[in-house]
């Protein structure tokens, strides 16, 4: 299905002859080069598809600019080059966009697909834990496809994903399906929930934008619900304990050795993490039950959720972000706000593009579905694709060159 079909894969998943550096200096000099492909790797190799090369990440995925000066500075995006791209998938959004290539492959661990997509306005889905079984040492983080349109993103999500023996939770899940993808007519039947303080806290253009989506689900016959979702700020973290936990273990043999490997905003970060006990992560995965629980009861009512995928368009990139980094906090707060719950408790989210605000900069609406139910969202998705409600134009930088080869 993906015959000579060219992928482009952030460098924090193996792809065999490539380095995994994970947008560090140094680590391709550690680990050398990948032996051998990560399962979505080799399940698109098997597809057809080509592999072009490795995309430019936020360093060790912490953070959701972009901004990265130990791999190329200020990741761009393509909509206007003073602005981010978003993270940490940075690099295989901002490919996908400027028409590189049509399929780029991510990894999301707090946003890392759906908030590049967004701000660069394409396609991209993080599916549920276990579903892609490449990151058995990460509960928060998975695997996923970003691409050009809902189709493509649909065919690689499906290609991606499937059981695998070396994540043996991967092989309880009910099979992966997209049934009901192509009843693009009417979304009678679909209950859509909608948490009225997420689009109040965003800005007035992603708010309007992301009432427009919600109004054209239901024009489309598709239910629409206020839900309510209590104690988020202790949910939100929760899932900071765990992923900054996690991903401090994992370095914590590189930094311990010498912490100036890392740029300035990480070493902040993980000197920081390393504060934190036992008794902590132990705390924030007590918060993490509670959390699927809740979760799991509201999905009992309605199908997917409806919600910005960040709260304002893509940040400016700051004086000297090339040289010295950047950590706006304020800015980057509000680009991650709507993106950890789904990591937390391991439901599927994808990011659909809604248009643009009055820079030109592109909006991300997001719908999250209950464990598994991929197939709910990406038939959402595709509905307001074929309906007219998602919207996405060319960037300024733009550089395929399909249109002059079928000429």
């Amino acid at each position: 299905p993906l015959d000579g079909v060219p992928v482009a894969v952030k460098e924090t998943v193996d792809v065999k002859g490539y380095f995994n550096n994970q947008g560090t200096r140094f680590l391709a000099g550690i680990t050398g080069r990948s032996e051998r492909d990560c399962i979505s790797v080799a399940r698109l190799k098997q597809a057809g598809a080509i592999i072009v090369g490795m995309t430019c990440m936020h360093e060790i995925g912490m953070g959701v600019s972009g901004c990265n000066i130990q791999d190329g500075g200020a990741h761009r995006n393509p909509h206007s080059l003073g602005h981010y791209a978003g993270g940490s998938s940075s690099g295989s959004a901002s490919a996908v966009a400027s028409g590189i290539v049509p399929i780029a492959v991510g990894a999301d661990g707090g946003g890392s697909i759906r908030i590049p997509a967004g701000l660069c306005g394409v396609y991209g889905i993080k599916p549920s834990f276990a579903r892609v079984p490449d990151r058995p040492d990460h509960t928060v983080a998975q695997c996923g496809p970003i691409a050009g349109t809902i189709r493509d993103t649909c065919l690689a999500y499906l290609v991606m994903s499937g059981p695998d023996a070396s994540l043996p939770v991967s092989r309880n899940l009910p099979s992966p399906h997209v049934i009901g993808f192509d009843q693009t007519n009417s979304l009678k039947g679909v209950k859509v929930g909608v948490y009225r303080d997420y689009f109040d806290h965003s800005s007035p253009e992603i708010r309007e934008a992301g009432w427009r989506m919600v109004r054209g689900i239901e024009a489309m016959g598709g239910e629409v619900q206020e839900i309510e979702i209590a104690n988020l700020d202790a949910m939100r973290l929760a899932h900071l304990i765990i992923i900054n936990s996690e991903v401090n273990t994992e370095m914590d043999r590189y930094f311990s050795s010498d912490m100036s490997l890392f740029q300035i905003d990480n070493q902040l970060i993980l000197s920081v993490t390393r504060q934190l006990s036992a008794r902590d992560y132990l705390s924030a995965l007590k918060v993490r039950t509670h959390a699927m629980r809740v979760m799991s009861r509201l999905f009992e009512t309605i199908d997917v959720i409806a919600l910005p995928t960040t709260a304002i368009t893509a940040p400016r990139v700051g004086k000297g972000a090339e040289l010295f980094g950047e950590s706006n906090l304020p800015a980057l707060g509000r680009v991650a706000r709507y993106a950890f719950l789904g990591n937390l408790c391991g439901l599927p989210g994808m990011n659909i593009p809604a248009g643009k605000d009055s820079e030109g900069l592109p909006i991300g609406f997001q719908l999250m579905g209950g464990h598994c139910r991929e197939d709910v969202i990406l038939r959402v998705a595709n509905a307001l694709d074929h309906g007219g409600y998602a919207v996405q134009t060319r960037p300024l930088n733009y550089y395929t060159n399909v249109e002059t080869l079928i000429k």
